[in-house]
């Protein structure tokens, strides 16, 4: 049977103040996770959102119809 690979993985360290880890440690809690995987989880998805946010242009139907129109006038 084939073996399981390990990930490679990477520590990051965070200092933060004793309201700051009261907290996370309080919603880490209420969620059944360590803090570890509630930071580590709550931050991937923050960073996802960032991430797609800023590398998608949104605009408005009138902006598409005005962009489209130009593209065709080519």
């Amino acid at each position: 049977m084939g073996q399981k690979r390990e990930v490679p993985r990477t520590q990051i360290t965070a200092r933060v103040s004793d309201n700051v880890r009261e907290t996370l440690e309080q919603a880490a809690e209420l969620l059944g996770a360590t803090v570890n995987q509630f930071v580590v989880q709550s931050a991937y998805q923050e960073a996802q959102r960032v991430i797609e946010r800023e590398s998608v242009i949104r605009l408005s139907q009138r902006d598409a119809r005005k962009i489209l129109s130009l593209l065709a006038a080519r």
